[in-house]
């Protein structure tokens, strides 16, 4: 009886295993290899799109940070030459008091235009 029960165990068992190492047919095949390849272009289309948006995001960024340095250096280029254009006006507005009468008014007076000249130009970087 026990030999009956351990022979009829490893039957059972043995069939048990067999059936999970069966072929399957032909259409099983083809219906699960068609169902693996269409969610794998669905998880590779997925991915393209998601690299495409994080591409756009960080190429958007890079354009602001390109803008940003670009209005830093602008606004650096004019705030520059406004300095050098009232230091200029100065120096030259000290030389003019080495001159006296109409002479001296007619010097201040080409070192103001100068530096209204200088300001104008330095307007065409401002950003």
């Amino acid at each position: 009886m026990k030999t009956l029960a351990v022979t009829t165990m490893i039957l059972i068992l043995g069939g048990a295993i067999t059936a999970c190492n069966r072929a399957e047919t032909p259409n099983e095949v083809a219906k699960e290899v068609s169902s693996a390849a269409s969610h794998s272009a669905a998880s590779v289309a997925d991915a393209r799109q998601a690299a495409a948006k994080d591409n756009a995001d960080a190429q958007a960024r890079v354009n602001e940070d390109a803008l940003d340095r670009a209005k830093t250096t602008a606004n650096g280029a004019y705030e520059v030459a406004i300095a050098k254009a009232e230091g200029e006006n100065k120096i030259a507005v000290e030389k003019c008091e080495a001159l006296s009468g109409q002479a001296q008014q007619n010097c201040k007076d080409q070192a103001d235009a100068k530096l209204k000249s200088d300001k104008a130009a330095a307007e065409t970087v401002k950003p």
